[in-house]
This record gives C-alpha cells, structure tokens and sequence, in this order.
C-alpha cells in the first residue's frame, strides 16, 4: 500500500477543497463517519456529498477525484451498461474511488437545483453550507437502519420461502448440482435466515437497533456459541459439509422462527417446519445409501 494521506489529513482536505471550490455550494459528511455509534477503523469510508451549482461540471469530466490522492480503481454506478447515465442531465451521480494508499472515498454529486428533493433519513453532518439551504439538515440518529418490525405476511412469506428453498438446494446436492445448491444455501436460504436472525435481535431491543449492512455488526448483539451457529451454517463446497450446513441452518432457523413468532403473536406451523426437514433428509439418505 502506498505511503499517502492520514484520514485526517484527508478529511481535512475534503473540507478546505470544497471550501476553496466556489461550484461547490455545500458539502456533507453521510454514513456511518457521521455515526458516533458506528465502528470506525483504518477501512471506513468517507461517504461525502457535494451539492453544486452545476453537476455537470462534475460528472462530465471526473478527473477531479485525482485531487484527494492517487486513484487504485473507481466505480461509477450510476452509468452501468443496462442503465447508462444522462451526462446532459443532472440526476445524482455517484463515484466510488479506493484510493492507493488504502483510503476510500464515496462521493455523491448532487445538483443544488434539484435540493429540495433532498429527503435523507441517515446520519449526516453538515461540512458547510455557503447558501443556507433549509433543506440541508444534519440527521443525528441513525434510525433509518433500525430493524424494522415485520408484519404478519412478511413474516410468514419469510418462513415459506426459507422452508420452500431448502428443498431446491437438498435437490441440487443429490444431483451434484454445486452451483445451484450453493446459490439457494447461501442466497436464498440464507437471505431468510439472516432476516429472521435480525427480527429477533430486533425483539430483543423493541426494534431500535441495526446490525449494519449485510450484518457486519452481527456479534455486537450474538453470544460467541451464536456466531459459531451461524458461521457453521455456510460450510464449504463439499457435499457433505452443505448437507451439514443445512441442517445447522435449519434448525437455527426455526428456533427464531418460533420465537419471533411467540414475541410479535405470530402463527408458527411445527408440524410443517418438522415435515418439510424430514423430506430433505430422507433425500440425502436416499442418495448416501446408493453411494454405498
């Protein structure tokens, strides 16, 4: 990694560039820097939004973001092959840029024509405002990632499709399928169980907490003999460690599924959660008995 700026070096940068660049109207500092609850290390990014007089002025030419250090590779979302950006326009336009000396900074370039459309809900803290706009407000609380509470159907649509998906992945492992198996394991099993791992830390808190982006802040609120349950439920691609996986899977699953359901007085079906296991393992019997 290449010897560049400190973060706060670079932090401090990000304010006197926006403050020395008069198209630059107003600038916010989003995510989870602007979070005093949120973990912060050596690999959290800089979530920074410019709010210009003219975005074009930034979009059609991003050469600009060479100003805050030597650029590894950058992401421009907004312009992907199925959904190409209007650079005649002025839309929101995003820059994903990692940096070489190991700093990330995650730009947004908004218009400040189209302001009053600013409706963020995440934590923010205002770098500068030139113009007052009183639709720039700093959000304290990070509410806007709290778990949400699910209703009834959404509840039971998770359990159904959680269930439903382990027969396709007990399928794709007796056909030696390794791909589809993997992808409706870790995917789409996966998907609802994480769902439901969440309702329930959720209960457990009366719905005021988050665990982060794809649960990276997970065993902030699990037991370690938890985390090893679920690091146990995703194994590796030999067929009898997913076989194993499922299972551990499963069973963790409908422990939440029950409790969840007894803490929000949701219906829990037993019976099925039991019937629906037993016919994925009778399937694996199946095909251990004719490997011989």
């Amino acid at each position: 990694m290449k010897e560049g700026l400190t973060q706060e070096e670079l932090f401090s940068l990000i304010q006197k560039k926006a403050e020395a660049d008069e198209r630059i109207r107003a600038a916010a500092l989003d995510g989870s820097r602007a979070n005093p609850e949120a973990l912060h290390d050596e690999y959290s990014d800089f979530d920074v939004v410019f709010f210009v007089r003219d975005s074009r002025e930034f979009t059609q030419n991003t050469g600009w973001i060479r100003d805050y250090g030597e650029v590894l590779i950058a992401q421009f979302p907004d312009d992907w092959y199925n959904h190409p950006y209007d650079y005649e326009g002025k839309e929101p336009f995003h820059c994903l840029v990692q940096y070489a000396d190991g700093n990330r900074i995650d730009f947004t370039i908004r218009d400040v024509s189209r302001g009053e459309e600013e409706n963020n809900r995440e934590p923010r803290t205002v770098l500068l405002d030139k113009d007052g706009y009183d639709w720039l407000k700093p959000v304290e609380t990070d509410e806007a990632f709290f778990i949400k509470r699910p209703g009834k159907k959404e509840y039971l649509d998770c359990v159904n499709e959680f269930r439903w998906l382990s027969l396709y992945v007990a399928k794709g492992l007796c056909r030696d399928q390794f791909n589809y198996a993997r992808f409706h394991l870790s995917e789409g099993m996966g998907g609802m169980f994480f769902k439901m791992l969440d309702w329930k830390i959720g209960l457990s808190h009366d719905f005021r907490v988050s665990t982060g982006s794809h649960g990276k802040y997970l065993k902030k609120y699990l037991p370690e003999e938890e985390m090893a349950r679920v690091r146990e439920a995703f194994p590796d691609g030999e067929t009898a460690h997913m076989w194993d996986g499922m299972g551990v899977m499963y069973d963790y699953f409908e422990e939440l599924a029950e409790a969840v359901a007894g803490g929000l007085g949701y219906p829990y079906d037993q019976k099925e959660a039991e019937r629906v296991k037993e016919f994925w393992q009778n399937r694996r019997k199946n095909e251990t008995q004719k490997g011989g």
